[in-house]
């Protein structure tokens, strides 16, 4: 299963390998900046939205379709 930093990856050309090591550090930086956000309940975008429901929701992590229908129970109610 792809995530969403696999087609980030996909999206950029392909760098040699004296890059590859600042691509992982910015792929770090990514997921510590999306983690940052998580715990302070900066949701603004679908992902991190998904990302605090992931976090705050253990039981959507096994079934897309649970993480569906919670994603709109708290973020769109009115559906």
């Amino acid at each position: 299963m792809k995530t969403l930093w696999d087609y980030a990856e996909e999206q950029q050309p392909e760098e040699a390998d004296s890059e590859e090591i600042s691509k992982e550090q910015k792929l770090e930086q990514e997921k510590q900046e999306l983690l940052q956000r998580v715990s302070s309940f900066q949701v603004n975008t679908v992902r991190d939205r998904v990302a605090w429901i992931l976090n705050c929701y253990p039981e959507t992590r096994d079934s897309d379709t649970v993480l569906q229908l919670k994603y709109w129970e708290v973020f769109e109610p009115n559906l």
